[in-house]
């Protein structure tokens, strides 16, 4: 018996799966995890400093333990698998820390803490498909967890769940004031490649309040968090459908509460960039509904004029501007980044309502 086990101070995909092959290898018949987020507080990680594990509000995690308790099931006992980095690859499952990536590849269950390009040795076995991220049969924007299983050929339960995105550290000293993780319910292209499926498959939706019915075209449709039924011929009576998968009501479905904070702006940027090459400066931006557009302003610290790059999504909630070598001497700059919606403009990390290139823009708040 292990009692009890976490990876703490941590939210990667690699972790528990690995922690489960060892206790496996040594025998382990049963292992408890150390503690659990409630929904209504996940947001703060109001549980334990150390410790952040929720379904909704640490994905990726939260993925990496469902891949766990499976290896804790399908591992045989007492088997060893080598030193790293052999041991990166046990029975049907594989991590990787360069990927962050902790997965389960069967014939009857594929499972992904990350994005990956594995592909199931057999489709049409395939019972069940949960991820974070994208894979060979579900491509997603969104930065939440969802669920596939199926009920029957050409029929398939979806459950998918709000975008996690990071606004501050989940391990300082929590408090009930300060959220940690936002749960942001965007509409997301998803598509599902599923041979008994089809391209052209009914999208319906079974969450109470929204029974709306949609069509995937060459498989691809667009979801927000929820419930569905995916089906190849047609729309589905749900009094045919089971009224449990698994331990889970069929339309169970449990949302977080919503948050009210304003936008805001992280800076993802290295600290030092090499002077003659181009440099790309990353940030994420969180807010409810994406700007129409984002730009970093960049100055020497001793001063001068803020020069405009165009920023680019490059994921659901990060932005990527290129600074041509050209524009960056040797020495520390300054930058802010401008958020555009309709005809306002917000600074960050001041949060002025105003552009650096406004001629009173004091810019002494920047990273």
């Amino acid at each position: 018996i292990v009692y009890e086990f976490d990876s703490p101070d941590l939210r990667t995909g690699t972790m528990y799966p690995a922690m489960a092959r060892t206790m496996r290898s040594v025998g382990t018949q049963f292992a408890a995890m150390f503690a659990y987020d409630m929904l209504g507080t996940a947001s703060r990680n109001l549980g334990w400093q150390t410790h952040y594990l929720n379904l909704v509000y640490t994905p990726r995690k939260a993925m990496s333990a469902i891949i766990a308790a499976e290896a804790m099931h399908r591992l045989p006992r007492m088997r060893s698998y080598g030193p790293y980095p052999e041991n990166t690859r046990f029975g049907d499952f594989h991590v990787s820390a360069d990927s962050n990536l902790g997965e389960l590849v069967a014939r009857d269950a594929f499972l992904y803490a990350g994005s990956t390009r594995a592909v199931p040795p057999d489709l049409t076995a395939l019972r069940r498909i949960a991820g974070y991220g994208s894979s060979s049969t579900v491509t997603y924007a969104g930065e939440g967890i969802y669920f596939l299983d199926k009920v029957r050929p050409g029929v398939w339960r979806l459950e998918v769940y709000p975008d996690a995105v990071p606004v501050r550290d989940p391990f300082e000293m929590p408090s009930p004031g300060k959220i940690v993780t936002r749960a942001i319910g965007r509409a997301w292209p998803m598509t599902v490649t599923l041979p008994d499926l089809g391209g052209g498959f009914t999208v319906q939706r079974v969450t109470a309040g929204d029974e709306s019915t949609g069509q995937a075209i060459a498989g691809r449709f667009t979801v927000t968090p929820g419930v569905y039924v995916l089906s190849a011929a047609g729309p589905v009576d749900v009094a045919t459908l089971p009224a449990y998968v698994g331990n889970v009501g069929f339309a169970e479905y449990h949302a977080p509460p919503p948050d009210t904070l304003p936008p805001s702006v992280q800076s993802l940027a290295a600290r030092q960039y090499i002077t003659g090459r181009d440099a790309e400066l990353r940030a994420r931006i969180v807010a409810v509904t994406a700007p129409d557009s984002a730009t970093l302003f960049l100055r020497p610290a001793a001063g001068g004029w803020y020069r405009p790059f165009p920023m680019r999504p490059v994921g659901a909630y990060e932005y990527a501007a290129t600074v041509p070598a050209a524009a960056l001497r040797e020495g520390p700059h300054t930058f802010v980044i401008t958020l555009f919606r309709g005809d306002s403009a917000i600074t960050f990390p001041a949060g002025v309502r105003q552009k650096p290139t406004d001629w009173d823009f004091d810019g002494r708040a920047s990273w």
